[in-house]
């Protein structure tokens, strides 16, 4: 669809503020080429992922979802109008007007329907054409761009990109969490790796299981072996997440891990700041992140960076996918 300079200036002025919609279905494909041949316990991680990050970005989408459909019904009924209009001239001409020509008075039923069904045609042709499509883009980013004028809407707009950013950590930690137990259950042996790093073996203090997790499992952990290790340590923190990846999984393949990124590393520390400092930013993010931002002030994330962090969480999410191991 080609756009004129005008247009091109609205979508740049409404991305400053809101996440507006360029499609799902590259991210969505590459999830699901990473799922192709998993065994079926795996699977169903792939898909709970991917339904978080459909859902995350339906969240964050919302206000241009609103819009959209604000702009498209004022174009059907500007279209609709219209064919009411036309319906009494053509009734007219044929010698019986049985109510005044407006808009406002009723008009017969079949009348009535004949212009409903002619708009609907009408409104299909009109979404279609590039005329059409550029009239609903341009309705849409000014009624975006109108709304930020209010205080409290423009900061609502900030708050939802910043409670998606919530969930996308929240869907590849979930992710990571839901693997690391399932594989370890269908595999103990790989305990032995975690083991074999200091770290991990600090960190999970295994010498130090729990009674209760033994005793959940009468002392058999041949096939829960993950549920056991994720009562000792849980994968909410980036450090354990990345050690244990690149253990079990991505020091065997030529994959470069993704939660080495820095923008992994940031997109963490902005999930803690908004979810425990009420996104205020601290001395210690400031540290964390090198970022160039004003302690005291409220944590800012712009719909770009939040694209750029959903590509980041997908590709992650691919990667430990693409890891594990395929049906037999």
């Amino acid at each position: 669809m080609p756009l004129d300079d005008a247009i091109k200036n609205l979508i740049a002025e409404a991305e400053k503020q809101f996440v507006l919609s360029s499609g799902t279905e590259p991210l969505i494909k590459k999830i699901q080429v990473a799922m192709q041949g998993l065994d079926v316990k795996y699977h169903e991680l792939g898909l709970a992922f991917q339904h978080n990050i459909l859902a995350t970005i339906a969240v964050v989408e919302m206000p241009f979802t609103l819009a959209c459909a604000s702009a498209d019904n004022a174009q059907f009924r500007r279209i609709h109008t219209a064919q009411r209009i036309d319906q009494r001239i053509r009734r007219a001409r044929s010698g019986y007007t049985p109510t005044p020509l407006s808009t406002d008075e009723p008009i017969e039923e079949d009348d009535e329907r004949q212009a409903l069904e002619n708009a609907l045609k009408e409104s299909e042709k009109f979404r279609e054409s590039d005329e059409g499509q550029n009239c609903i883009v341009r309705d849409l980013c000014s009624f975006l761009i109108n709304i930020v004028s209010h205080r409290k809407l423009s900061d609502a707009a900030n708050e939802l990109t910043l409670q998606g950013s919530v969930l996308l950590w929240g869907a590849i930690e979930v992710l990571c969490r839901d693997s690391f137990v399932v594989y370890l259950n269908a595999h103990p042996e790989a305990a032995k790796l975690l083991l074999a790093q200091p770290d991990l073996r600090k960190r999970f203090e295994l010498q130090y299981l729990p009674f209760e997790a033994l005793l959940e499992h009468n002392f058999d952990l041949s096939s829960h072996m993950g549920t056991a290790l994720s009562h000792v340590k849980d994968l909410t923190d980036l450090e354990t997440i990345k050690q244990v990846f690149d253990t079990l999984f991505l020091e065997t393949t030529t994959t470069r891990s993704p939660f080495r990124d820095k923008q992994m590393w940031v997109l963490y520390q902005q999930r803690h700041l908004i979810v425990h400092r009420r996104a205020v930013i601290d001395t210690t993010y400031v540290e964390k992140t090198k970022g160039a931002v004003v302690v005291g002030e409220r944590l800012s994330i712009l719909p770009s960076e939040f694209k750029a962090n959903l590509n980041l969480i997908v590709e992650a999410g691919a990667s430990i996918l693409e890891s594990l191991p395929k049906a037999i």
